[in-house]
C-alpha cells in the first residue's frame, strides 16, 4: 500500500516553474523525482482546496492542470477541503503565517503519512503529529 503524502504548494511550484534554491540546487528536479516516484505507485498525493487557491495566486490553471490530470489519471490524487474552523485554528497556531499551520491541520485531518515541503523551517514551531520532510527525504 502506498504512503499518502500531503504536498505543500511550494513543491508543485518547484516542479512546474523549475525553481532553484538560493544555492543553485534544482528544486524542480527534486520535485520531479518525487512526482515520478508518485506516478510509479510509491505514493499518493493529497492536495487541499487551499493549495489550489495558493496555486491560483501564482499561476494560471492551464499551467498546472495537466499535472493534476496526470495524477488523477493514475489514481494518485486525493483532495481535501478546508473549513472556516480549520482556518481559525491555523490562525491561532501561527498568527503570523497561518498558511503553514493550515497545511499541517489538513495533512493530519486527511491522515497522511508525511507532509512534504522545501520550507522545513516554516513548520518547526507548529505543534504537529505528522512528520514534515523534504521530497528527497522520504
Amino acid at each position: 500500500m502506498s504512503k499518502e503524502v500531503y504536498c505543500d504548494t511550494c513543491i508543485i511550484m518547484d516542479l512546474l516553474k523549475n525553481r532553484k534554491s538560493k544555492t543553485g540546487r534544482s528544486l524542480g528536479e527534486e520535485a520531479g523525482e518525487f512526482f515520478t516516484r508518485t506516478i510509479n505507485c510509491e505514493f499518493s498525493i493529497v492536495l487541499s482546496t487551499f493549495t489550489f487557491q495558493e496555486l491560483d495566486k501564482h499561476m494560471q490553471i492551464e499551467e498546472y492542470n495537466l499535472f493534476l490530470e496526470t495524477l488523477k489519471f493514475k489514481n494518485k490524487l486525493k483532495t481535501i477541503s478546508y473549513t472556516n474552523e480549520d482556518k481559525n485554528k491555523a490562525k491561532k497556531l501561527k498568527p503570523d503565517h497561518f498558511q503553514d499551520a493550515l497545511h499541517i491541520i489538513l495533512a493530519e485531518k486527511s491522515k497522511c503519512d508525511y507532509l512534504i515541503t522545501q520550507n522545513l523551517v516554516d513548520f518547526i514551531t507548529i505543534p504537529r503529529n505528522i512528520p514534515v520532510k523534504k521530497p528527497m527525504e522520504i
